[in-house]
């Protein structure tokens, strides 16, 4: 089964795979700390590119607890570059740097070669910002999809057998970009879904990639003791576990009357937020006061400091002004 996609620019995939085949080496970088739809996208399109081109590898400076689980499951460490010592930089010349999952320069994992690379492809679906990567020479971008994995799914595999595991870490990232398919989610993103299913992806092998060991979820558990509710529908959370951010931010708006959630780590000399949003307040314009963005219901940003308590006052400060 292909799906049949009418908006997709033939012209630039083939200049795509064009460019596949006359580099000599190609890197793969997303965003840092990744989640599973830079992470699926990822390693989805070291496999795309594996068609034409061997010599690709991704950049992963950290395996996060977020993708530990499918990390382990490809077992492709070979791919993965993970210390930026193992890259000799002044050696290579010749290469193609692939970015999923961002456009902003301040947010890749390796900037050093971001700015080296002469040909830069970037897959993302994000909106731009300040510091929006300007040098791409191919984009394929779209605000409204769901995911990353979505846009790779529709320009790379629609024609194409999909091995099991890329099908199920495309879906596995389709699934947690759109929040379970309940945030911006189009009748393309659910054909998408369905192409992937019928290539023996497994919505239950999903599921278990992303279960939670009993100590982490005691972690969730005992975050819920800092919860405070602003303006009657606003949840405000602090957890000293990054990993949680993102997760916590997702179940808040399980809870009746909750409209908003924003949920706030303290990682070292850098502050983590991240915010959900049903649609009664544009998470993205909260988290663009701090450097960060995303889309009007899932947003993050991370902030220089070490004072958990300013960061919350200003955040406070920018929810008066934006709801």
């Amino acid at each position: 089964m292909a799906i049949e996609i009418k908006n997709i620019d033939e012209t630039k995939v083939k200049e795509f795979i064009g460019l596949i085949k006359n580099h000599k080496e190609i890197f793969i970088m997303g965003h840092k700390n990744p989640d599973a739809d830079c992470f699926g996208a990822a390693v989805s399109i070291l496999d795309f590119i594996n068609s034409y081109n061997n010599n690709s590898k991704i950049i992963l400076n950290h395996v996060s607890r977020n993708i530990k689980n499918i990390y382990k499951y490809i077992n492709l460490k070979e791919k993965f570059i993970t210390k930026n010592k193992d890259i000799d930089i002044k050696s290579i010349d010749n290469f193609l740097l692939v970015i999923v999952d961002t456009n902003r320069e301040s947010l890749v994992e390796n900037r050093i070669i971001l700015k080296k690379s002469k040909a830069t492809v970037i897959f993302d679906h994000h909106e731009e910002y300040f510091d929006s990567i300007k040098k791409a020479i191919i984009r394929f971008q779209d605000v409204d999809n769901s995911s990353t994995c979505e846009i790779i799914t529709e320009i790379c595999f629609r024609n194409k057998k999909i091995k099991k595991k890329i099908a199920n870490l495309l879906l596995a990232g389709i699934t947690v970009d759109s929040k379970n398919f309940s945030m911006n989610t189009t009748s393309i993103t659910h054909e998408i879904a369905s192409f992937l299913i019928l290539n023996k992806a497994n919505p239950l092998t999903i599921k278990k990639l992303f279960q939670q060991n009993l100590n982490k979820y005691k972690e969730k558990l005992d975050s819920m003791n800092k919860l405070k509710i602003i303006k009657k529908s606003i949840a405000i959370m602090t957890t000293e576990d990054s990993s949680l951010v993102a997760i916590l931010s997702d179940e808040l708006l399980n809870i009746k009357n909750i409209e908003t959630s924003f949920v706030i780590c303290l990682l070292k000399k850098k502050i983590i937020i991240s915010a959900r949003s049903l649609g009664s307040i544009d998470t993205q314009k909260i988290m663009q006061k701090f450097n960060g963005g995303g889309h009007i219901n899932s947003s993050a940003a991370q902030v220089k400091s070490d004072n958990p308590k300013k960061i919350i006052t200003l955040l406070k400060k920018a929810i008066r002004e934006n709801s």
